[in-house]
C-alpha cells in the first residue's frame, strides 16, 4: 500500500457494504489485524471514525468487498500521513456538541448510526460514531436516542470539568438538524407518542428542565457529526474535515513549531497568481491617462516576519498600529503592486495573514474569491475551484455614454479635495445582536413590518440617526448617509458569481435631520432601503456612463463629506472566516485599519447566526454623545449591546 494512489475520502459516497455483497476474503487473520489497528488511529483522526466503525462490524466473515473498503481508507490514511487534530489555546471554555443520526443506515439489520462531537471552545475533545442497540421506527427516534447518547457524553465532561475546577460560562449546548426531536427535547406534549423512547426521553428532558444543557436547531449543511454517521461526497467531507479541526501536523518554522507551512502557502499562491494572472500584474497609467494593468507577471509582495507578541496580548480591531504589524509597510513603487501579503510568526505559536490591495482591481467580493481560491489550492481542494471571469466589458460604459438625466449622481464632485486632512477619529466598536436587529427592524413588540429591510439597512439607519443625534444639527438640516453596494446582482443579467474587478458603486440616501431623529429606527431603516434599492440596472449604467464622460476633468469621490454626512461601508456576508488553508478557520478577522472620519464599518461577528461588530469613526468631542444615544436607541431591545 506504499506507493497506492492516494483517496480523497476514506469511504466513497453512496457505499453501502453488507453481510453478503460478495464472496469471503480469503485472509480474515490480516482483515482484523489491520481493522484493529484503524481502530487505534481513530483516536487522533475522528474524519476515518465512520468507515472504520464500518468495517469493524464485519471481522466474523469479512467478504472482498469489505477488504476493499479497508484498503480505501489506508489509502486515503497515505495521502493524509501528516495530518491530525489541531488544538488552540482560547478563552472561550463553552461545551457544545453536534449530534447526528443515519436512520437505519446498516442494510443488513436497519438499525441507525449514531455520529456526535463535542467541542471546548474551538477544540474537539470527543467524538463517537456507533452504531444503536436496537431499530428506530422513526428518524426522530432515531436522532432522539442520538441526543440521548450526546447528552450522557456532555455531561460526563462537564462533570470531569467541575473536579478539574474549571468554570463553564454557560450550560453546555446540543445542536440537532431534526426539527422533531428538538420539540420533543422541549415540549413535554410529545410524550404520550413516543413511550417507546421514554427512558430516553426522561433523562434529557430532566437535564434540560435542570438547565444543565440546551438543545438548539441547525440546518443539515451546518451539521458536522453528519461526517460520523455516513459516507459523503469529496467537498463536503473535505468541508466537515476541516470544521473538526484535523489539518496538517506541525511542520519546522523559524525555531518553533507551527500548524502553518510557509512552503505550502507560497506554492499555492503562486499558482492562484497563474490562474488570477492580472493580480501578478502592475497598475499603470495609460496615454489616455487612465488607469490600468500592466498583465507583466512581476508577480506580488510576499514578506515574513516574526514578532514577540502573542496572541492575546493583541487587539484585532481596526487600528493604523494593526496595520503597522501586519501589513506590508509601503515603499517606493509600492502604489502599483496589486497584491502584497505578509505571513507574521507569533511567540506563541500563532500565525497571522495580512494583505492589502490596490482596489483598482479588487473590492470585497474579488479579495474573498481571491483567499477562498488560494485557500483551496493550499489545501488540496482543486476540484471545487470555480474559474474566475475577467470580462470587465460587461461593465463598460455605453457609446456614446448617455447618462440618465433622473440622476445627478452627487457621489463624485469635480471639486478640488480640501489642502488640509480633516483629523482622524477615534474609533470605538460596537456589537450588535441578531436580536436586537430583528427588534429594531419593528417585527417585535407588537409592531409589524416589511421583511424587505435588510439587516444592513437596519444597522445604518442605527448610527445614522444616533449621529445626527449627538451632532444637535438643526431640524431643517439636509443630511446624507453614503453607501457603497456590490453591482453584481443588480446589473440585468447579472455578473458572474467570480467575476474579478472593482464592482462597487456608491450612492447618497438623503433626507432632513428631523426625519432622522424623531422616527423609530425601521423609519429610518426604510429610507435607506430605498436608496440601496434605487441601485438598479438603469442607476448603474447611467452611472458608468456617467464617469466616462467626466474622464479627464479631475473627477474624484465625495469623501470629505458635510459635517452633516456620514460615510458606511460593509463587508457582512462575505465568508472571511471561511478561509481555510488546510490547518483550520481563522479565529480571527478583521479589517486591518479603519481611517477618516464620520465612517462606520461593518463587518460578521464570527460563528453561526452570531452578530455584527460595527466599527464608528468620529471625532473625539461627538464620540461620548454617540455612545450615550446608541444605547438609549437600544434600551427597549430584549439583549443588552455591549462594547
Amino acid at each position: 500500500m506504499v506507493n497506492a494512489k492516494h483517496s480523497s475520502s476514506p469511504m466513497a459516497s453512496g457505499t453501502s457494504l453488507s453481510k453478503e455483497d460478495s464472496s469471503l476474503f480469503d485472509n480474515p487473520h490480516l482483515y482484523r489485524s489491520t481493522v484493529g489497528a484503524l481502530q487505534y488511529a481513530t483516536l487522533t483522526r475522528p474524519d476515518i471514525s465512520f468507515a472504520v466503525n464500518r468495517v469493524s462490524q464485519y471481522m466474523q466473515q469479512p467478504s472482498i468487498n469489505h477488504w476493499a473498503a479497508v484498503k480505501r481508507i489506508l489509502r486515503y490514511l497515505s495521502g493524509t500521513i501528516h495530518h491530525g487534530l489541531h488544538f488552540t489555546s482560547a478563552t472561550n471554555l463553552q461545551l457544545h456538541a453536534y449530534c447526528d443520526a443515519d436512520w437505519a443506515g446498516c442494510p443488513d439489520d436497519r438499525r441507525s448510526t449514531t455520529g456526535f462531537c463535542i467541542f471546548l471552545g474551538n477544540n474537539l475533545v470527543s467524538w463517537s460514531a456507533k452504531k444503536q442497540p436496537t431499530v428506530s421506527r422513526s428518524s426522530t427516534e432515531a436522532e432522539y436516542r442520538s441526543l440521548a447518547i450526546t447528552c450522557a457524553e456532555l455531561l460526563w465532561l462537564n462533570y470531569l470539568l467541575t473536579e478539574l475546577h474549571v468554570q463553564l460560562q454557560a450550560p453546555p449546548t446540543i445542536w440537532c438538524d431534526n426539527i422533531g426531536a428538538t420539540f420533543l427535547a422541549s415540549n413535554p406534549m410529545f410524550h404520550a407518542r413516543t413511550k417507546h423512547i421514554e427512558i430516553d426521553y426522561h433523562f434529557v428532558r430532566e437535564r434540560i428542565v435542570n438547565q444543565e444543557l440546551q438543545v438548539r436547531f441547525l440546518c443539515t449543511n451546518d451539521q458536522l457529526a453528519d461526517i460520523l454517521t455516513k459516507p459523503l461526497p469529496n467537498p463536503r467531507f473535505t468541508n466537515l474535515r476541516h470544521k473538526l479541526s484535523v489539518a496538517l501536523a506541525p511542520s519546522a518554522c523559524g525555531g518553533g513549531y507551527s500548524l502553518f507551512s510557509l512552503e505550502v502557502m507560497k506554492a499555492s499562491l503562486a499558482k492562484v497568481l497563474v490562474l488570477l494572472y492580472p493580480l501578478a500584474g502592475r497598475c499603470a497609467v495609460g496615454q489616455d491617462g487612465r488607469r490600468e494593468i500592466n498583465c507583466n507577471a512581476e508577480g506580488c509582495l510576499f514578506v515574513v516576519a516574526r514578532s514577540d507578541l502573542r496572541s492575546d496580548s493583541i487587539t484585532f480591531e481596526p487600528s493604523s498600529e494593526l496595520r503597522k504589524l501586519f501589513i506590508p509597510a509601503d515603499y517606493p513603487g509600492s502604489e502599483s503592486v496589486l497584491v502584497m501579503v505578509q505571513v507574521t510568526y507569533l511567540k506563541c505559536g500563532g500565525v497571522v495573514l495580512g494583505s492589502a490591495n490596490n482596489h483598482v482591481l479588487v473590492d470585497g467580493s474579488s479579495f474573498t474569491y481571491f483567499i477562498q481560491t488560494w485557500a483551496k489550492i493550499a489545501r488540496g481542494d482543486v476540484a471545487n475551484i470555480i474559474p474566475p471571469n475577467f470580462n470587465h466589458n460587461l461593465i463598460r460604459a455605453r457609446s456614446p455614454p448617455t447618462p440618465s438625466i433622473s440622476f445627478k449622481h452627487p457621489e463624485y464632485t469635480t471639486k478640488p479635495l480640501p489642502a488640509a486632512i480633516p483629523k482622524s477619529g477615534v474609533t470605538t466598536k460596537f456589537k450588535l445582536s441578531r436580536d436586537q436587529i430583528h427588534f429594531l427592524k419593528g417585527q417585535s413588540g407588537g409592531r409589524t413590518m416589511s421583511t424587505r429591510i435588510s439587516s444592513f439597512s437596519t444597522i445604518a439607519a442605527l448610527v445614522w440617526k444616533c449621529y445626527c443625534i449627538s451632532k444637535g444639527f438643526f431640524v431643517s438640516t439636509q443630511t446624507r448617509l453614503m453607501l457603497t453596494a456590490d453591482i453584481r446582482r443588480r446589473l440585468c443579467p447579472p455578473l458572474p458569481k467570480t467575476y474579478v474587478g472593482n464592482a462597487v458603486v456608491r450612492k447618497f440616501a438623503t433626507s432632513e435631520v428631523s426625519q432622522i431623529t424623531s422616527n423609530p429606527v425601521h423609519v429610518v431603516a426604510e429610507v435607506v432601503q430605498a436608496a440601496i434599492d434605487g441601485m438598479t440596472d438603469e442607476f448603474v449604467r447611467s452611472f458608468i456612463d456617467y464617469l466616462e464622460m467626466m474622464q479627464g476633468k479631475s473627477l474624484c469621490p465625495a469623501l470629505e463629506l458635510a459635517e452633516s454626512d456620514l460615510r458606511i461601508a460593509s463587508i457582512s456576508g462575505l465568508p472571511i472566516y471561511e478561509a481555510d488553508f488546510g490547518w483550520g478557520a481563522p479565529q480571527k478577522a478583521t479589517w486591518a485599519e479603519a481611517t477618516g472620519n464620520k465612517v462606520v464599518y461593518v463587518m460578521d461577528e464570527p460563528g453561526k447566526n452570531a452578530g455584527w461588530q460595527v466599527f464608528v469613526i468620529l471625532d473625539a468631542d461627538t464620540m461620548p454623545q454617540f455612545v450615550k444615544a446608541f444605547y438609549e436607541e437600544l434600551a427597549s431591545c430584549p439583549i443588552t449591546s455591549h462594547l
